[in-house]
């Protein structure tokens, strides 16, 4: 039976997705990765090696934010052109208004104006987050989630 209030996200919607993504970040001088800990990782990570650029992964429970991997401020990782402090993009798979609130309240972000939120699906928001599709489903399948997909049909 197909669920009607689901996506089916599959890889060359991903792989154009995440080439774009690239296209877009590839001229910053001194990019760096922030992931949302736990559905977001895969897609970070496939950004981090595309943009040959350093990653760190956070975490939101509850409404805090807190690092798991914190390389933002280690100097040895950057450019040696780039001395300051680097261009943060903070991706997630799916738009949540309370994670990103709360990651806007680390002094990484507070303190710093170079950065980006991206997600790969969302919708109109105040906090300035940046997405790729709108979010019209109520669940997402990403490509890299365990489940038996045949002809659309979530098995």
């Amino acid at each position: 039976m197909k669920h009607i209030h689901q996506h089916i996200y599959y890889y060359d919607e991903y792989f154009k997705d995440i080439s774009d993504l690239a296209d877009r970040y590839t001229k910053i001088k001194n990019p760096h990765i922030v992931s949302v800990y736990n559905q977001s990782l895969p897609a970070a990570i496939h950004a981090s090696n595309i943009l040959k650029c350093p990653m760190s992964i956070l975490r939101v429970d509850e409404g805090v934010a807190s690092w798991i991997l914190n390389t933002t401020e280690d100097r040895e990782i950057r450019p040696k052109d780039a001395p300051l402090f680097p261009y943060l993009i903070c991706m997630d798979t799916v738009y949540r208004e309370d994670v990103f609130t709360a990651i806007k309240q680390l002094p990484e972000f507070i303190h710093n104006p170079d950065y980006v939120f991206y997600t790969m699906f969302g919708h109109d928001n105040d906090l300035r987050v940046y997405y790729t599709h709108e979010m019209i489903y109520k669940a997402i399948n990403f490509p890299w989630q365990v489940k038996s997909v045949k002809n659309d049909l979530i098995l």
